[in-house]
C-alpha cells in the first residue's frame, strides 16, 4: 500500500507510510465504533439471543485480529 500511495500521489516513502498508518488507524477506529456502538443496537432490533450475540462478537474479534481474513483481504465466513 505504501508503494501504491508513493507512486499515485508522488510523495516520499515516509509520507506514504504516514498516510497508510493514518488510513489504517481510521479504519480500525471505524470498525471498533461499529462493534461497540452499532452492533448492540442491531442485536436488540433483531432479538438475538446471548449465544448469537457472542458468536457475532467472536467473529468480529477474529476479523479485527485477521484470523479469518480470506484471500480477498476481507473477513471470510467461518470455515473458509
Amino acid at each position: 500500500m505504501i508503494l501504491v500511495l508513493e507512486t499515485a500521489l508522488g510523495c516520499t516513502t515516509q509520507e506514504a507510510a504516514e498516510a497508510t498508518n493514518d488510513l489504517i488507524s481510521s479504519r480500525m477506529q471505524q470498525f471498533e465504533h461499529t462493534v461497540f456502538t452499532e452492533l448492540p443496537i442491531l442485536f436488540d432490533q433483531h432479538g438475538l439471543r446471548p449465544d448469537e450475540r457472542m458468536a457475532a462478537l467472536v467473529y468480529a474479534a477474529d476479523c479485527r485480529t485477521g484470523s479469518r481474513v480470506g484471500t480477498s483481504g476481507t473477513c471470510a465466513p467461518a470455515g473458509t
